[in-house]
C-alpha cells in the first residue's frame, strides 16, 4: 500500500509505503513536472516512492525536482524496500 502525503504549495511533501510480503508491480516513469524543475540545469524528476516499488510518475504527490547526484538516494530507498523493511520519504 502506498500513501502519498498532501501537496503544499504545489510541492510533494512525502510518502510512505508498506509491502506485506510481496512487492507491487513496477510503477510508471516520471511524467509530472514538479515545481522547481529546470531541465537545462541537469535536473531530473524523481519519485519519492521509487518506480521499482510501484511509485506513480504521474501523481504530483510522488514527484520532486532532483539536482544532479540525488538519484542515488532513490536507488538506496528501492533497495531498502526489496528487503521488506518500512520505506518512507519526507
Amino acid at each position: 500500500m502506498i500513501n502519498y502525503f498532501p501537496m503544499q504549495n504545489d510541492v510533494a511533501t512525502g510518502a510512505e509505503a508498506c509491502y506485506p510480503g510481496v512487492l507491487p508491480p513496477t510503477g510508471t516513469d516520471a511524467s509530472f513536472t514538479p515545481e522547481g524543475y529546470e531541465p537545462g540545469k541537469g535536473m531530473a524528476r524523481g519519485h519519492l516512492i521509487a518506480k521499482e516499488l510501484g511509485g506513480s510518475g504521474s501523481d504530483g504527490r510522488n514527484i520532486v525536482a532532483l539536482y544532479p547526484g540525488q538519484g542515488k538516494f532513490q536507488r538506496n530507498l528501492a533497495r531498502c524496500g526489496e528487503g521488506c523493511s518500512p520505506v518512507g520519504s519526507e
